[in-house]
């Protein structure tokens, strides 16, 4: 084992999450800093049990099943082709977005799905590319992530694409919705019925980019909102304003419907890497 200090308290790392960090290293080809970042991210969990797929289990649906609470799904590169249903206080981590990728298959059914108030921001999903839910325009059912009734797990780090929905949330699941890029989604991109927090991420080329069916005022800010059909950031009631801030929404069909910009919003060209090849980052 190896032993660290943080702030003057001593950590250890188990030789299983050493190994996997190795691994990781091999397999993404990503900066030191990225591992740094892994490791700090892994040492919140050295007490926990970490389940890996598909080397203790087959489907990530039977990692998270066999998860305690507190413990750590770990899955490698790869399709799976399944839909999962999230677990109170599991974390749920992939290798990171087009490695770790979780398809649909087109069919009927959110291809993440969380429920109930016992999901809190404990249950965390990140790392994923997560496509492949096509319901023919209904929810639920067409969502890439679905959050409902009171689930309010950690969305992070994912791409999320090619669903008729991209991340949706109802019934008092205020999930923290943070650092996705949700592109090429058939409908809305993301698609609020309660107050969760969108902070940080890339909404492109949906046909609506962010939509507040709800009107219950959440938090959008810092995101990036762009090439959306109808139009970038939408709201039910125009007289219940949405907490907007510091957003870049442009060239949208429509940038606002139903509400304005707020403080510190821009509308100019993001300047991404590569968005032919939908590099929107």
């Amino acid at each position: 084992m190896i032993t660290i200090s943080i702030n003057g308290h001593i950590r250890i790392l188990t030789p299983v999450i050493v190994r996997y960090i190795i691994k990781m290293e091999a397999v993404m080809n990503k900066s030191i800093s990225m591992y740094i970042l892994l490791v700090i991210f892994l040492i919140g969990y050295i007490s926990a049990d970490v389940i890996h797929v598909p080397g203790d289990y087959p489907t990530i649906q039977e990692g998270i099943d066999a998860a305690n609470a507190g413990d750590v799904v770990l899955v490698a590169p790869g399709t799976y082709y399944e839909e999962i249903t999230l677990k109170a206080d599991v974390v749920v981590m992939g290798a990171g977005e087009g490695l770790s990728i979780i398809d649909g298959g087109g069919d009927t059914g959110d291809v993440v799905f969380a429920s109930g108030n016992d999901i809190t921001n404990d249950t965390k999903f990140h790392g994923f590319t997560v496509t492949g839910a096509n319901s023919g325009g209904s929810m639920p059912g067409g969502a890439g992530i679905f959050c409902n009734s009171g689930a309010t797990p950690e969305i992070c780090n994912n791409r999320v694409k090619g669903n008729d929905f991209g991340i949706v949330t109802w019934n008092q699941a205020n999930a923290y919705v943070h650092n996705n890029v949700v592109v090429d989604n058939t409908y809305t991109g993301i698609g609020l019925s309660t107050d969760a927090p969108v902070i940080n991420n890339t909404i492109a080329n949906n046909n609506i980019g962010i939509y507040d069916s709800g009107g219950y005022q959440p938090t959008i800010m810092n995101n990036i909102v762009t090439g959306n059909t109808t139009y970038g950031i939408g709201c039910v009631n125009p007289s219940v304003p949405t907490d907007l801030s510091y957003n870049n929404v442009w060239n949208n069909g429509q940038n606002y419907h139903y509400c304005s910009s707020g403080q510190g919003s821009i509308s100019m060209d993001p300047l991404y890497v590569d968005e032919p090849n939908g590099e929107c980052r």
